[in-house]
């Protein structure tokens, strides 16, 4: 399910750069305050890696969905 679910195009503003802007409200309400580690289990070796980067693995726990994760 994406945050962005349940928006219009007219909750929705880009900047001039190209990235999305969000009112503090719909921000504070898609952003978590809890650990990651309480919503996914986070594989601690990374996969795979560069000098800039790694990806981690994450599992989440209520629908043991993988995803992947970039680590700058």
């Amino acid at each position: 399910m994406s945050v962005l679910s349940g928006l219009s195009k007219t909750d929705l503003k880009t900047a001039s750069d190209g990235l999305l802007e969000l009112s503090e409200e719909r921000l504070r309400s898609i952003m978590r305050s809890e650990p990651i580690t309480d919503v996914y289990h986070v594989e601690q070796t990374p996969f795979a890696r560069s000098v800039q980067l790694s990806l981690n693995q994450l599992t989440l726990k209520s629908f043991h969905q993988q995803v992947n994760v970039t680590k700058v």
